[in-house]
Parts: structure tokens; sequence; C-alpha cells
């Protein structure tokens, strides 16, 4: 098993290459957080999902955060685009 180094602001955690970020912070104690809608890996903006290849430094986004609401806004929107597709398939939104 290959493993990669994490570093968080509050310390370096090795794990297992190939993890989503979701999974690393979920068992990173004190950072599995609720209102964490994304990530920034090597400052650049990730979805949780993301699989780590290679070492990073990790910062979460949280929902509060300018990039957290800029993510949340932008949901709201493709979900409500699709909704009024399946329910008028003819429409343009």
């Amino acid at each position: 098993m290959d493993l990669i180094k994490v570093k968080l602001l509050d310390g370096t955690k090795t794990v297992a290459k190939g993890q989503t970020i979701q999974e690393i912070l979920a068992a990173w104690p004190g950072q599995s957080h609720p209102r964490i809608v994304a990530a920034k890996v090597n400052n650049d903006l990730r979805e949780l999902s993301y699989r780590l290849e290679k070492d990073v430094e990790l910062t979460p986004v949280y929902l509060s955060s300018t990039d957290g609401i800029r993510i949340y806004r932008r949901t709201l929107k493709m979900v409500f685009i699709r909704a009024a597709k399946e329910i008028f398939p003819d429409c343009r939104v």
C-alpha cells in the first residue's frame, strides 16, 4: 500500500494513497464537520470525493466561507435547473 502525507493547519498525517478528501477529514480528529463543502488541495478547489494521489496541503472549505457560499449557491442553481427541466422538458432556464 502506497502512503502519502496530508498537511492540515493542525499537523501532518500519513494516509493511504487514493483516499477521498471526505474519508481523510472524517478520520482526522476535529475535522469531520458537517459544514465542510469542499477543500483546497495545494490551493486548488476540489470536491470532497476527490482522491488524493500525492503529498498535499489540505484546507477545508466551510459553508460560511466565501468559497463555501459560492459553491452552495451554484449547487442550488443546478438543482433548480434540473428540476425545471424534469417538470417542464421544453422550458429554457
